[in-house]
């Protein structure tokens, strides 16, 4: 399959079709996020579900593809592109971060391997798949079925001792491709008392899954950058369920479809933070 996209790649390139095309390179044994300009650097393109495209870059509190946008808005782009990353772009093309016009989105597919590793519902583009075929995914986190059996009061217990692990490192945070916010609420002394560690329960980890309720795409980078070992995303497969079950919406899946709980601008939020500094 990677042949197939460097060719793909070389041909928008060599034709003008596109200025860029970002995806992963290799250098020097490592993986990083990368422009490619010309064809001939295209021989280091790689694809691999281990590294994400669309995470967010501290300490500017954007991601590439919305940095370069905005330094470059009549750039043509391409970017090669998982399912998770594709919800992502969708998310983020919603909440005004992203723009789909002068970009091409070149999918592909991660196989069942992949999907295992992150628990992902849908290892695939749905609207941009060029590249591999469509393999079933994870619907439910590995923990899930043990959970279901557990009484009010053991999940209680539950989420206590996972909490307690917490270092509040912000790496769950900081992995989100979908967090964007340029004052983040969960710093503030209103949720989180500075210097005081486990972070008080339950504060921090439930403020945090309801603000992201229905735009969660399901990547499961939060928990692969956890180094607590905390399943966070068992917290939030319930909140996606009763979004799904109520306003029939799925975080990602359509760029059209606005979402649901969309209630103030993001101008408006930003300003009401400043009084919980």
């Amino acid at each position: 399959m990677i042949s197939e996209i460097k060719k793909y790649c070389r041909e928008l390139l060599d034709s003008k079709k596109v200025d860029a095309i970002i995806g992963v390179s290799e250098e020097e044994g490592q993986w990083m996020p990368f422009l490619f300009t010309e064809s001939s650097q295209l021989d280091k393109l790689f694809v691999d579900k281990k590294y994400p495209l669309m995470t967010t870059s501290k300490p500017m509190k954007e991601n590439i593809l919305s940095y370069i946008q905005r330094k470059h808005p009549g750039m043509k782009l391409a970017i090669v592109a998982r399912g998770c990353d594709e919800r992502a772009i969708f998310e983020l093309v919603k909440r005004g971060q992203v723009k789909l016009e002068n970009l091409e989105i070149i999918g592909y597919a991660c196989d069942r391997r992949q999907a295992e590793t992150c628990t992902c519902p849908t290892p695939h583009p749905t609207k941009n798949l060029k590249f591999g075929e469509k393999a079933e995914g994870v619907k439910e986190h590995k923990l899930a079925a043990e959970f279901d059996k557990m009484s009010l009061e053991e999940k209680s217990r539950f989420w206590h001792k996972q909490f307690s692990k917490c270092i509040k490192c912000y790496g769950c945070r900081n992995a989100c491709p979908v967090c964007f916010c340029k004052t983040c609420l969960m710093e503030a002394h209103f949720y989180t008392q500075p210097g005081e560690l486990p972070v008080e329960y339950p504060t921090f980890h439930f403020v945090q899954r309801y603000h992201h309720a229905a735009q969660c795409i399901e990547c499961g980078e939060c928990e692969l950058a956890c180094p607590m070992d905390i399943p966070l995303r068992l917290m939030s497969q319930p909140l996606l369920r009763q979004t799904k079950e109520l306003y029939d919406y799925v975080p990602g899946m359509d760029p059209e479809q606005e979402c649901p709980l969309f209630t103030i601008k993001q101008e408006r939020a930003e300003e009401a933070s400043d009084e919980l500094f």
